[in-house]
């Protein structure tokens, strides 16, 4: 079962995460307004992705009370790591995150992610993609028809060269938005 949040951010940042980290969907908090992904088991130690919405899946404010039970979790839950996702953080939120070195906090106008964990991230949608649409995924430039003759037949090769581009230069917020076009495919 996929979540669909009313954030473009937030779809985007949860995307990298589960293909960064490897979280899968443990479940839907209605009464504490959260969305919850796993991560680890018990010998490597679990890890919880919290993403805070609202009625409508809509990103909202990580307040005092949605981070105090968040500690519990931590607590009471055996998980070595939280990441909150949320709109954005009040003072009093920073000040129990910041007092806590195992829980993260993630907003839209924060970037947590370098250069080489979106390429990644892009490479990992990337062979998801060809592998769906090609039924393989080509280990080399020849057993690809998606690009011949100097055009472009295929809108995963077309964004995945651009990804590649645009890595190599270091251009790390359209490398951002080559995953969020892979995403969208």
């Amino acid at each position: 079962m996929a979540v669909e949040f009313r954030n473009e951010w937030q779809d985007i940042r949860v995307e990298l995460l589960k293909t960064l980290r490897g979280y899968e969907l443990e479940g839907v908090d209605e009464d504490s307004g959260s969305v919850n992904y796993v991560t680890g088991d018990e010998e490597s130690g679990r890890r919880l992705l919290r993403v805070l919405v609202d009625e409508d899946r809509r990103a909202k404010r990580a307040g005092v009370k949605d981070l105090e039970e968040t500690l519990r979790c931590l607590k009471e839950g055996g998980f070595e790591e939280i990441t909150v996702v949320a709109e954005d953080f009040p003072k009093g939120s920073k000040n129990i995150v910041n007092s806590e070195p195992d829980i993260n906090m993630i907003s839209e106008g924060t970037d947590h992610f370098n250069m080489a964990e979106i390429r990644y991230a892009a490479q990992e949608i990337t062979w998801e993609l060809r592998t769906a649409k090609c039924r393989m995924y080509p280990t080399s430039l020849d057993e690809c028809s998606g690009y011949a003759d100097g055009h472009y037949s295929c809108d995963v090769r077309r964004v995945s060269d651009d990804a590649d581009f645009h890595a190599e230069r270091e251009w790390k917020h359209l490398l951002y938005e080559d995953f969020k076009n892979l995403v969208s495919l």
